[in-house]
């Protein structure tokens, strides 16, 4: 039998049974039998609330605002167009992109250094969004450096991440990478010491799942990533770390 748990569950469980035959339990002890059950290490399933903790990190919607202002729209605008739905407003915002990048200083020597790169209308927005997250994981907030620490010596056999950043990578540099859902089929993987980036990463700006268009292509593969993906459910503990209870997706 497999458990997927999330810390925020297991506390809520802590707070209800706060002995165990006559003993004061300690939170750190019910994770570490709860993974004694299992044969196999845990898996990662890391949201972008690791990369706001960490290295100070836009949310999604923060982030379209930053690069509405890098080119001159008005968000508010955008919004209203796209009914307030985020996945319509980075195709409207990548549409503006399309148009205004190529003759804009903003894109300075990005055209020659992300050519082969450069092969859709929402490209332009990518490659932004791509170049700005290349260097984010080098701005630690020093405050939780023990914990990254401990994150690095963690014991696990993988992460399965829907964030774009580099940060799992830097922490654990050993791991494979494989990048989207084609990565993922296309590519030999073990299900030990690897990350799956399933929204994409911005080492291939066009692997982000960011558009609406995007994410009607990402729900048509769903059944396929989750098939592939029930494999690990199945043999490995799997800990939600920077997602909110509320995330539809």
């Amino acid at each position: 039998m497999n458990y997927m748990i999330s810390i925020h569950g297991m506390r809520r469980w802590y707070r209800k049974n706060l002995t165990l035959e006559g003993k004061i339990v300690t939170f750190k002890k019910l994770l570490s039998d709860h993974f004694n059950k299992f044969s196999a290490s845990p898996f990662l399933f890391v949201g972008s609330g690791m990369s706001r903790r960490y290295l100070g990190a836009e949310n999604w919607e923060d982030l379209l605002k930053k690069f509405c202002e890098i080119i001159g729209e008005n968000y508010t605008k955008i919004r209203s167009q796209a009914d307030g739905d985020l996945t319509k407003i980075a195709s409207v915002l990548s549409k503006s992109y399309s148009e205004k990048w190529w003759d804009s200083e903003i894109k300075g020597e990005k055209d020659i250094q992300y050519s082969e790169h450069l092969l859709k209308s929402d490209s332009p927005l990518k490659v932004e969004i791509s170049s700005y997250l290349k260097e984010i994981h080098e701005n630690v907030n020093e405050d939780y450096r023990e914990e990254i620490e401990l994150l690095k010596s963690s014991k696990i056999d993988g992460v399965i991440t829907t964030n774009w950043d580099l940060f799992l990578e830097s922490i654990f540099s050993e791991f494979s990478v494989f990048i989207g859902q084609e990565g993922l089929f296309a590519s030999r993987n073990y299900g030990v010491a690897e990350i799956y980036k399933i929204h994409g990463s911005c080492n291939d700006p066009n692997s982000l799942v960011l558009t609406q268009e995007d994410y009607e292509k990402f729900k048509k593969k769903n059944p396929y990533l989750s098939s592939k993906l029930l494999t690990i459910f199945v043999e490995h503990p799997i800990i939600f770390l920077g997602y909110s209870l509320t995330d539809p997706h």
